[in-house]
């Protein structure tokens, strides 16, 4: 018998995958690709919304330093007419989150000529800064999503659980349990803090801390919003994070209620409104954010909660109210 040339040893093929080994790896790496991008996206919405609930700390200690030099919650120095205004309230605790070179550039005795927001300094618009302290990353908003291309806020004060008449858009959400009281001014529109349900007024008042009687750690001072879901104050006119117009944020509708056009039954209003619609004054005018479950708050003590967007909608609306008297319970 003939020996082999390589002292016995057969030659085979290479050694390597076959192709179906190979399809069978890939399937197996596919697999892992899939089970493991939602652990990531996971973790990146973890650290979003840290650094979005750190966000609305720091405005809770920037309203009690405010208040500790004044005695007084800061106001939106909005007042009729419309085109004169001393700014948002974000514009009064600008010192406070590290942004007092922005604040000492503004002239406030020249705002009824020429809007805070609108006034030039360092080079550009108030309205054109971009407030890192005041974007939750978690949210898609960007100045394109303005009309006029200005920054906007994630953050907004609270009026409470007051009248937001939709003007037949959505009745069901036109009144909370407490603001159907005599006196309550619609939008948290007066100066005159007997007539608003929250801690803020839509012009230019605002409470001292003995005006929140149910508690500070009762009551909301501010909470979660996204500006592109909100109201035409948002959308068509010249808004912004300094200008006051767009900040009439209640809680008279739910938490996260869909105004978002393209999400779920969001819409822009056209050709007819909805409860679903962002121009529907109460429920585009709802706080809300893009975490899922619900949206970050901060409560007269300077706290920071997150509520479940199936928070009971008395409790809510009590949570909102400054001093309807009411027991809160757990939430």
């Amino acid at each position: 018998m003939k020996k082999l040339a390589n002292g016995g040893r057969r030659v085979g093929l290479s050694a390597g995958f076959t192709l179906i080994e190979l399809l069978v790896v890939i399937a197996i790496i596919a697999v892992l690709i899939a089970l493991l991008l939602p652990a990531v996206q996971q973790a990146r919405e973890a650290a979003r919304r840290t650094q979005c609930k750190n966000n609305l700390k720091q405005l809770g200690l920037a309203l009690h330093n405010y208040v500790d030099n004044f005695n007084i919650l800061p106001h939106q120095g909005q007042a009729p007419p419309c085109t004169a205004d001393q700014g948002s309230a974000l514009v009064k605790l600008l010192p406070y989150f590290d942004q007092a070179p922005l604040f000492n550039g503004i002239d406030f005795s020249n705002a009824a000529v020429t809007s805070v927001h609108a006034q030039v300094v360092g080079g550009k618009p108030v309205r054109e800064y971009l407030m890192p302290m005041l974007q939750c990353p978690s949210d898609n908003y960007t100045p394109a999503s303005n009309a006029a291309g200005f920054n906007g806020s994630n953050y907004a004060i609270s009026i409470g659980a007051s009248f937001m008449d939709s003007a037949g858009a959505c009745p069901a959400y036109d009144h909370s349990t407490f603001s159907a009281a005599a006196g309550y001014a619609f939008y948290g529109y007066s100066n005159d803090m007997n007539q608003i349900s929250g801690p803020f007024s839509y012009l230019s008042a605002a409470s001292r801390l003995r005006d929140i009687t149910d508690g500070l750690s009762n009551t909301i001072l501010m909470g979660e919003i996204r500006p592109h879901c909100g109201t035409e104050e948002w959308r068509i006119y010249p808004s912004n994070w300094a200008s006051p117009s767009p900040f009439y944020y209640a809680t008279t509708a739910p938490i996260n209620f869909q105004t978002c056009p393209g999400e779920g039954l969001g819409n822009d209003g056209t050709p007819s409104r909805n409860c679903n619609s962002r121009n529907s004054y109460n429920t585009g005018s709802g706080f809300k954010s893009r975490h899922v479950g619900g949206a970050h708050f901060v409560l007269g003590d300077g706290t920071v909660r997150f509520l479940s967007e199936n928070i009971d909608l008395p409790t809510y609306h009590r949570l909102g109210d400054r001093r309807d008297g009411q027991v809160v319970g757990e939430f």
